[in-house]
């Protein structure tokens, strides 16, 4: 699990089971006796291209592989009528292959269609005719990059502000998750590298900034689910078009919190300076730290954002609120599991939100040496619960081979030298 999330040959094979023609749930193998069906979110910032590779050599060798299999996989949509699905692996196709130039590898330019022959493929009536999830051409134009096209269809009088009618599945957003505008699926779905330049142009041709989805997602929010080097540039373009910088959707998510699921710092950081809440907390009363110390990433990468969010006062402290009926039975299933000896990460993530964590908690779950260690330079509360105990000292007796406990064994140690 862990290294299928940044090595590139990791991720290759995952891309290659999901661009196969079948339509088949993945499976993620957790542990020798943990594993569960999994969702292509992660496909956005994951795929194979922007992988880690021992030769990085490989990178460039699998480019014609993954055009090959997209464009194999948008021929098998198309043949099985299935165009709701072609039209996404077109729109996303820019952002499989554009992160190439990263690579310092320049692809040939292809020619770009002519406005019959892209309404033809996609199988739209006409350049304001709505299509499969009530994506208009202006939707996958921007998506797919075509500034010409974009520019064509406005002259058309093609609605800039068109929200869809239908969910986005292959990517795991939520069956009501609809509702996208152009502006939407340019910051989210599209290449980000060509939304640095579709973004001002969908501006200039008034496209609203302050738009949501059906689920209350922002294009600024949409675009923070995101990483990539060009991120922070795409923020700050949209937060110069007085985008909404604390608005939340209904999971009381906020841009902040979405860039510290992934712990991109620079984007946090051009957030922050704009005076983004630094302790706001989500619908699992889990704040920015939080949220960090959750995030599938290395180590250090971790630590320097979590540095960034203690820079802007952030509570290290913070604390669920009192448990309701869901979070009881949470808590009742973390005794079975533990009762059980299971070794399911992600259940037991569920059942631990249940325990009122704090950051420190969180660190100390997943043993997080590097963040402990700044947690408790920043004067995190070494007396609140952590974990199932009393307090993190309790917790440090009870598992002596635990990174907090080593990290409270090395503070006594300090602090005993300095008396002596």
């Amino acid at each position: 699990k862990a290294s299928g999330a940044t090595r590139g040959w990791c991720r290759a094979e995952r891309f290659a089971r999901t661009t196969s023609p079948s339509q088949t749930e993945l499976i993620l193998i957790d542990g020798p006796d943990s594993a569960f069906f999994v969702n292509n979110m992660r496909l956005i910032h994951d795929h194979p291209l922007m992988g880690k590779f021992t030769v990085q050599n490989d990178a460039n060798l699998l480019i014609p592989v993954v055009r090959a299999m997209v464009d194999g996989k948008i021929q098998a949509s198309a043949v099985r009528g299935d165009y709701a699905n072609a039209n996404f692996w077109r729109a996303f196709r820019s952002s499989c292959l554009l992160c190439s130039s990263d690579l310092g590898v320049r692809l040939e330019p292809e020619p770009p269609p002519t406005m019959e022959q892209f309404l033809v493929d996609r199988q739209l009536l006409s350049a304001t005719a709505a299509g499969p999830r009530g994506w208009t051409a202006m939707h996958l134009a921007a998506c797919e990059g075509h500034m010409d096209l974009v520019r064509e269809l406005a002259f058309s009088r093609a609605d800039v502000n068109a929200l869809s009618t239908g969910p986005v599945p292959e990517i795991g957003w939520s069956g009501d998750d609809m509702g996208h505008s152009p502006l939407q699926l340019a910051c989210s779905l599209g290449s980000m590298r060509s939304a640095l330049t579709m973004v001002p142009l969908l501006l200039e041709l008034r496209a609203d900034v302050h738009l949501v989805d059906s689920v209350g997602a922002t294009p600024l929010l949409k675009s923070t689910f995101r990483t990539g080097k060009d991120l922070p540039d795409l923020v700050v373009q949209l937060l110069r078009a007085d985008a909404d910088l604390d608005r939340e959707n209904r999971f009381c998510m906020t841009p902040l919190l979405a860039t510290c699921a992934f712990c991109e710092s620079k984007a946090m950081r051009v957030l922050l300076e704009a005076r983004a809440a630094p302790n706001h907390v989500n619908c699992f009363n889990v704040d920015a730290v939080g949220t960090c110390a959750l995030a599938t990433v290395p180590k250090e990468q971790m630590r320097e954002a979590v540095m960034l969010l203690l820079e802007a006062r952030s509570d290290i402290n913070v604390r669920n609120s009192p448990p309701n009926m869901l979070f009881r039975a949470m808590q009742a299933l973390g005794t079975v599991l533990r009762a059980l000896g299971s070794t399911n990460k992600q259940m037991e993530l569920m059942a631990f939100c249940a325990t009122r964590p704090t950051p420190l908690s969180m660190a100390t779950l997943y043993n997080n040496d590097p963040l402990i260690s700044c947690l408790l330079e920043a004067r995190a509360d070494a007396d609140l619960p952590v974990m199932w105990s009393s307090s993190a000292a309790a917790y440090a007796a009870e598992h002596p081979e635990s990174a907090l406990a080593a990290q409270l064994r090395h503070r006594t140690e300090l602090e005993a030298s300095r008396n002596a």
